[in-house]
């Protein structure tokens, strides 16, 4: 197996490269484990490390923005998808224009709302101001908000990464997936505003982009909810990764509020809140099995690194960088916990600094930096608090260097 950061210093003695960490090629299976090992003695091997590191907080916010960059470029596809299916609504509407064949023949059809058992038994409270989908949209942004207190803001630099990229790449599947239920099948809502057949694509096209902003409401966006699928995924982010029972209870409540609403206040028909809720887990539990298998060969088991692992596997983990994330975790952890290590203080300095962006400073597990961090943590804070520090102290020392004489010898 090699080593996917870079190349590393080469190491002279045969005992030393065996140790070395860095090469990470295993000859193959053997009855005793490899030793995990850091060679702290020599400077170049550290520089080496603080090197990656840099290297792979960069490809971190690489990842990032390619992922969001595929994000919008599947949004505005399903909107593509969205308005085939607003075009053909239209048509059906207006009856302006020869309808679609059914059957090699055209025919006089109307298309009309769906019968919902839930809507149904609560027809009492549709119309009410609470229940609209403002009112889901709000509940929705306060779990949001409650998830990046936890998962960025409360959370060492790299964790807040891979929360992010991992949120923002399923939801580019299931929003994938979305579009093409869209498209094959239309499914009307019971009040809309058609577009206007008469106007260009592009308006038309603009007319369903503001339907994500709940400015226009579409007629035919309502097969497997969009809003369901994201809240499953916000509260598995939440829930999973935070130990306060008062909290994940409140997540939970604020989910199923959310669910409710979309059934009673018609934003959605039941079938689709459950599609967007059992799409959502299993994307989701597909996505953490590819991560746990890749996670578990670094870390837990040495003999898994000799199993082999799909290709599917491989690029799901890849897009987390969870093999590099996890290997220079280790490596930043030995390091720091090495006596009597030949680390100068530069070195130290950056070696505290990014065992703060990795979360190493929480004693957080191996297992942690490929689940998710699961503690709120003040590393953030303190990391620029510490920064802000040393850059009023050098300024204090430049200041004296270029004025000698104002240093007050009595201090």
């Amino acid at each position: 197996m090699n080593e996917v950061i870079g190349d590393y210093p080469r190491v002279t003695s045969r005992e030393e490269k065996q140790l070395s960490i860095f090469s990470l090629e295993i000859p193959g299976p053997s009855s005793e484990e490899p030793h995990l090992g850091v060679n702290t003695s020599n400077p170049g091997y550290i520089e080496k490390v603080l090197s990656d590191c840099k290297h792979l907080v960069f490809m971190m916010f690489m990842r990032l923005l390619l992922i969001t960059a595929i994000f919008v470029v599947v949004i505005l596809l399903q909107a593509l998808c969205i308005w085939n299916g607003e075009r053909i609504y239209a048509i059906y509407r207006t009856g302006t224009y020869m309808k679609p064949q059914f059957e090699g023949q055209y025919v006089n059809y109307t298309m009309s709302a769906l019968y919902d058992h839930i809507q149904v038994a609560f027809s009492n409270w549709y119309g009410i101001n609470g229940f609209s989908v403002d009112y889901v949209n709000g509940v929705v942004g306060a779990l949001l908000s409650l998830v990046i207190l936890k998962s960025v803001v409360f959370s060492p630099l790299m964790p807040s990464l891979q929360m992010l990229v991992r949120y923002i790449y399923i939801m580019s599947q299931i929003y994938f997936i979305r579009g093409l239920f869209v498209l094959v099948t239309v499914v009307p809502t019971e009040t809309c505003r058609p577009i206007d057949l008469d106007e260009g694509f592009f308006g038309q096209y603009f007319q369903v982009l503001k339907g994500y902003l709940s400015i226009e409401k579409t007629c035919t966006d309502v097969i497997v909810s969009g809003h369901a699928a994201g809240t499953t995924i916000l509260a598995c982010l939440f829930v999973l990764y935070n130990r306060s029972w008062f909290l994940n209870t409140l997540a939970i409540i604020m989910a199923s509020i959310i669910y409710f609403t979309l059934i009673i206040s018609r934003t959605h028909y039941t079938i689709d809140v459950m599609f967007g809720i059992f799409i959502a887990v299993v994307l989701y539990n597909t996505h953490m099995n590819q991560i746990e298998q890749v996670g578990r060969r670094v870390t837990e088991d040495e003999k898994q690194k000799y199993s082999k692992i799909s290709n599917i596997t491989n690029y799901i983990a890849s897009v987390e960088m969870v093999e590099e994330r996890v290997k220079l975790f280790l490596k930043l952890n030995m390091i720091k916990q090495a006596e009597g290590a030949n680390i100068d203080y530069n070195q130290r300095a950056r070696i505290e600094y990014y065992c703060a962006l990795f979360g190493i400073d929480d004693d957080i597990s191996a297992k942690e930096v490929y689940r998710g961090f699961d503690v709120w943590s003040i590393a953030t804070f303190k990391l620029i608090r510490n920064q802000l520090r040393q850059k009023v102290r050098r300024r204090r020392v430049d200041v004296i260097i270029d004025n000698p004489d104002s240093v007050n010898v009595n201090v």
